[in-house]
């Protein structure tokens, strides 16, 4: 599975299928997506840290047997119009017992240009869709891993490696996103009620 705005390198397939004839059947297998800026020379960017992903399943690069996908029911078309999707086929995949194993080898390049104030719109409007289709995710899969991914696990390894401020921005996001999910909601409570807002007492963590 690869995205519509990614280069392959010419031995991409190859990485793939040597990682499924060394792991075995039971597999799914994913490798890096590097972010590239250009499109005159795409595979001289460099993979870094915010390249990297803990997904078990990512439609911008990852392979599973045919049949495997079957049995796990193909992709719900009823996220629709954008989002989720792919995450979500992955939680089924996963059900099936089948192990994921990351191939630095199989890396491809996903092409983003570079910001401008014209980009904006169109950017939120993606994430408004994500927003729309990600209550049909939540229903399906009702769990942490699901709202927040895996995030613990990220900030595990960081913190082993010594690299602290990635694990930092991490977790902080994780509370913002908390934060700001609260804010809204309490801020739709206050004014339903005619209130302006309320306070609750927290003990310090």
């Amino acid at each position: 599975f690869v995205d519509s705005d990614e280069f392959a390198p010419p031995a991409f397939l190859a990485a793939h299928l040597a990682c499924h004839l060394r792991a075995g059947r039971n597999i799914v297998c994913r490798g890096p997506v590097i972010v590239t800026h250009s499109l005159q020379a795409p595979f001289d960017a460099r993979g870094g840290l915010l390249d990297l992903s803990t997904a078990y399943f990512d439609t911008d690069n990852a392979s599973v047997r045919r049949d495997h996908l079957l049995r796990a029911g193909l992709f719900d078309e009823s996220f629709s119009p954008y989002g989720w999707e792919g995450l979500d086929l992955g939680f089924r995949l996963r059900g099936l017992g089948l192990r994921r194993v990351f191939h630095r080898a199989a890396a491809i390049y996903h092409y983003r240009p570079n910001l401008s104030p014209e980009m904006l719109p169109a950017l939120l409007a993606k994430e408004e869709e994500r927003a729309a289709t990600a209550l049909l995710f939540l229903a399906k899969n009702p769990s942490l891993e699901a709202r927040f991914g895996n995030a613990v696990g990220w900030i595990a390894r960081l913190r082993q490696r010594g690299l602290a401020w990635p694990a930092r921005i991490i977790l902080a996001g994780v509370l913002r996103e908390r934060y700001f999910a609260c804010l809204l909601a309490f801020e739709a409570e206050a004014r339903s009620q005619g209130r302006h807002g309320r306070q609750r007492h927290h003990p310090d963590v």
